[in-house]
């Protein structure tokens, strides 16, 4: 709830009266001139403008002689905001006698400034709830509690959409993902053809396109125990190169198909035969 500063206004109104009886602080007009600045007061520090204006009805009051034209009164009003009584506000009056045609007297009114920010609270406050008691029987509702009630249910059932939307948008997309995985898998052909033109254009120097390689420094791969073992540790080598030998690394030069179509066809080219192989796409959760 935003408000302005406080605003203060101290504005001498300048009123008629009959004798000498409109120095009283108690008469009707004066207390009503008081009552229109409060609410004026109100308003000039609300961010609202259309709201509950409190009642105020006069309470006590101490009446000072200050001389013969001049009165200074001190009032307790009673207030109440909307549906809410009990509530006080103090205020301060000096009463003057002029001379001024039809002009008698004016009157110099200040409130308390603390407790005039809490009635404009309350004011804001009434209204709103003013207006929400309007909206619930214009919607129909025969109580606020109905209202509010159908309110947090409209409420839980879009949250309710939105958290099964955002389910079902989570599970399709791990559908498609898997989906996407399974596009992306390659046969033991593929993998095995690609592998051949792989290892003549990056291989075949060292290990020569018999597979019977340069030894000591480039070992043979046909009939090689490592190269026929476990197929991940094959595709490692590839990859990440052996520290100490010729083998260097092939991460930064080929791709995982790359990796592994080589792998593949090394394993089952000449007399080798070892169907197991690794699809591309699971090289990087595999091999770092």
């Amino acid at each position: 709830m935003k408000f302005k500063k406080l605003v203060i206004i101290i504005t001498p109104l300048f009123l008629m009266g009959c004798g000498d009886g409109y120095l009283n602080c108690e008469t009707d007009e004066n207390l009503g001139q008081i009552s229109n600045l409060f609410h004026d007061q109100i308003l000039a520090n609300s961010s609202k403008k259309n709201i509950v204006l409190p009642e105020l009805t006069m309470k006590e009051y101490e009446q000072i002689n200050v001389d013969e034209t001049t009165r200074s009164c001190k009032y307790i009003f009673d207030v109440k905001v909307g549906e809410t009584e009990g509530l006080k506000i103090t205020a301060n009056s000096v009463i003057k006698k002029i001379d001024r045609g039809t002009r008698t007297h004016n009157i110099t009114t200040v409130f308390d400034p603390m407790l005039l920010r809490g009635l404009t609270i309350k004011s804001v406050k009434e209204t709103k709830l003013k207006e929400f008691k309007d909206e619930a029987t214009a919607a129909g509702f025969n109580s606020v509690e109905e209202y509010r009630q159908h309110i947090a249910d409209q409420k839980r059932i879009k949250r309710d959409k939105r958290v099964k939307y955002n389910l079902a948008a989570a599970l399709k997309a791990k559908e498609e993902r898997k989906n996407l995985i399974r596009a992306t898998d390659y046969t033991f052909d593929t993998l095995n053809e690609k592998g051949e033109t792989v290892y003549l254009r990056h291989c075949s120097a060292c290990h020569q396109p018999t597979g019977k390689g340069l030894p000591p420094a480039f070992p043979a791969l046909d009939g090689n125990t490592f190269v026929l073992g476990k197929v991940i540790d094959v595709v490692e080598v590839i990859k990440n190169g052996r520290f100490g030998t010729g083998m260097q690394p092939y991460k930064s030069q080929l791709g995982d198909d790359e990796i592994a179509s080589v792998a593949v066809y090394i394993r089952n080219a000449w007399s080798n035969s070892a169907k197991e192989f690794v699809q591309p796409i699971d090289i990087p959760k595999l091999i770092k």
